[in-house]
Parts: structure tokens; sequence; C-alpha cells
């Protein structure tokens, strides 16, 4: 592939399991100048090029980032959620703007759907028999409600050049977006021992145990424990990004998770180290990995204990599925696979720019507006939002929405379109 000259791009704002910064090193060996920004925490110490240490609340600090920055970069690809974001139900005044800002200063922005915040519980039911939407691991649908996730992705949908999202499972969520699959590097560092030819190790690492289905997890291994099988099982959580990649490289087996539908960022790291995956797929989905046999163990909670049984008792299944497994990561998650696909997308909406839907805003700005309680509207915030938001000379208690409105368009506007 030619290398792509001038073209700038922003990789953020969040650890996103590691595929901002993964993706802005894969790009830069395309000759593409990016760089991954991570602000706020960073759970599993996720690599990335700069780190802006304030909280993701702290709207005025990231605003003066966002400003700073604003020239240096033709592309804003953005991964989960924008810089201007608090609460995923009810989003204040000014949440979700920066987009129309970027693209009022001549920017270009990608949308990446990650999972949870567009995974909607009515489909989810409709589509998977396995969900958890009912049981509600960590409080995510409750997070994330249906009618702000219907919002949330109409809106991006209408202001962004493009809207990615990282598998089939979530396309069927987001209508019209584009799959870019994960993409991941393992360092060099990073040596994966032959496969054990007897007493394999299964690991299962859960980032959340009810998504992952980690329960039925459990009881497959107790069960076979019972059954006399040789093999050791490892369980690890709350590890580095690091550590992770060490177990996946020690382990011979590697349960990524059950119930959501398709495999992840794990499970992508399990092919590149060359393991046995076992993961769910939804049946509708299968199809699209094409005429060739799946590249992992296909398991769900009723089948888990068999197809756990299978690859720990036959080696020449689990080394079957390894290979598959790595020949499925060159074609789909390689450097070689996903970095032509992003560059060509970045190229054509450089040259063709998606117009902004002002319907789209104006609506946002009316439900913003419906926010506040009469002319003291500040007095609903959150109080960490409250805070930030009263640092602003151009903005106070006493001021209705309108007011307000336009006190901080002309900020924003001399501040990032000088």
């Amino acid at each position: 592939m030619p290398k792509v000259v001038r073209l700038r791009v922003f990789q953020g704002i969040t650890g996103s399991a590691g595929q901002p910064a993964a993706l802005a090193k894969g790009l830069r060996q395309y000759g593409v100048d990016a760089r991954s920004i991570i602000i706020g925490d960073n759970h599993f110490s996720y690599a990335a090029d700069d780190v802006i240490n304030c909280s993701l609340s702290d709207w005025v600090s990231i605003g003066r980032y966002l400003a700073e920055i604003v020239d240096s970069y033709d592309i804003f690809h953005l991964h989960m959620r924008p810089f201007f974001y608090w609460n995923p139900n009810e989003f204040y005044f000014p949440a979700l703007l920066d987009l129309v800002l970027l693209k009022a200063a001549g920017k270009r922005v990608c949308f990446h759907f990650r999972g949870s915040e567009v995974r909607k519980p009515s489909l989810f039911r409709a589509t998977n028999r396995f969900h958890y939407a009912d049981e509600d691991p960590d409080r995510l649908f409750k997070k994330f409600n249906e009618s702000s996730q219907e919002a949330y992705i109409n809106y991006i949908s209408a202001i962004a050049d493009r809207v990615f999202v990282t598998d089939p499972e979530l396309q069927s969520y987001v209508p019209g977006s584009i799959v870019i699959p994960r993409y991941v590097q393992p360092p060099e560092t990073v040596k994966a021992r032959p496969l054990r030819g007897e007493n394999p190790v299964v690991l299962h690492a859960p980032s959340r145990r009810g998504v992952k289905g980690t329960d039925f997890v459990l009881a497959a291994v107790e069960q076979l424990k019972r059954e006399g099988h040789a093999f050791e099982f490892r369980l690890i959580e709350g590890r580095s990004n690091a550590e992770a990649l060490s177990a996946i490289a020690d382990a011979d087996i590697l349960i990524d998770q059950l119930r959501i539908g398709w495999y992840g960022v794990l499970a992508v790291e399990g092919f590149a180290l060359g393991r046995t995956v076992i993961s769910y797929i939804r049946p509708d989905l299968i199809h699209t990995f094409g005429a060739d046999p799946l590249p992992l163990a296909n398991a769900d909670p009723e089948t888990i204990i068999d197809v756990l049984r299978q690859h720990i008792t036959q080696r020449h299944s689990r080394e079957q599925m390894a290979r598959a497994g790595r020949e499925w990561f060159e074609q789909t998650h390689s450097a070689e696979a996903v970095m032509p696909l992003l560059v060509s997308h970045y190229q054509d909406m450089m040259l063709a720019p998606k117009p902004v839907d002002a319907r789209t805003v104006q609506r946002l700005l009316e439900y913003q507006a419906s926010l506040r309680s009469g002319s003291g509207w500040l007095s609903i915030l959150p109080p960490a939002l409250l805070e930030n938001v009263t640092k602003f000379k151009y903005v106070n208690k006493n001021d209705g929405m309108a007011a307000a409105v336009r006190s901080m368009v002309r900020f924003l506007s001399r501040k990032l379109f000088k």
C-alpha cells in the first residue's frame, strides 16, 4: 500500500481496550501521523502516546485541551464517547456539541462504537437467548438506557463522517455503520510458548463476570475436574493489559465470553498468539465468517462443558483450532488487513466530508433546553459538573438556558475557530 502523507489523525479519548493506541501505532507504520490520547483514568493500564490527567467530567479542562489541539489534526477518530459527554442518559449542555464544533472547524470526525453504549436491551433480548439484559450486571443497562442509546446513535450518525463498529454483533444495533475489525499487535517481547501436549492450561480473564459468563465457565471447570480430566485452570482479573498478554502467551485454551454473541479483544489477542479460543457467536452471525470453518470453538452457557471437554482431551482439536485462529488473525485483524481499510475511509472522507444535519443539532439543543428548571437551570446539574460550569465567567446560576447557550457558543467560537 502506498504511503499516505499529510494525514494527521487523533485517536482517543478513552482506553477502549487499548484500541486507540493500537490503531495509532499501526497507522504510523503506514505513513499516517497518528497519536493516541487518553483523558482521565485508565483502569487496565492501556498504552497511549499521551495521557491528560483530568477528570472526564472536567469539561472546562477538556474544552481548553481541545482548543489547543484542534489545529494539530485533520481527523478526529473518537472511540465510545466524544470530548463533551458526562451522563449517558442526560446530555446536559454542551454535551455532544464538540462534534459540531470540530466539523465547523473543517475537521473530519469518525466515531467508533465499542459495546455497551449501543447494545440496546430490547434487541439484545430478541436476538440472543443468552442475554444478560434482565440481570444487568454492573448496572450497564441502567447506565445506558435504551431511549438515550437511540438518541445517541441517531445524533452521532447524523454528524460523523464515518460511524464504525467493531463487529457484526454491534452492527446489528447501529444501522448503516461500518465494521472496522479489532486490531492488535502484541509486543515482540511477548513470546507464545508451544502448545502443551498434555495437561493444557485453560485461561479465563473476564473484565466483567456477568457479561462474560464467568459463572458458567467456573461451573464447567468444576464439572470437568470431577470427571477427572487433567488440565490447569487459571482465572485472572484486574490485571494490566501487559500481564494479560503474558498469561495468554502461557496458556493453551482461552475462554473469552459466552453471552454477548461475538468475540472481543481478548480473543483477538489469543488468535494473534496462536491459542485455541472459545467464545459464543450468535447463530444469525455465523455466516459473516464466510464458507470456511469457524476460527474459534463456538460455545454458549449450555454447551461450554462439552466444548471445553473436547479441547482439553483432544490435542489435535486444540492444535487445529489454534492454527485456524492464527490464520483468521492474519486475514482479519492484522495490520495488513485493518490499516488499508481504515486509511481508505480516511482518504475518502477527506475528499468528501459529510454535511452536518442541522435539524439533528437543533433537536439536541431543544432536548438540552428541556433539562433546565426555570431560569436556574444550572441547579439541576451534577455537583462535579456544576463546579466546572461555573468556572466560566460567561455563565452564572441566574442565566436562562438561551443566554447560557449564546454566551457559551461565543466563547467556544473564539477559542476554537479564531
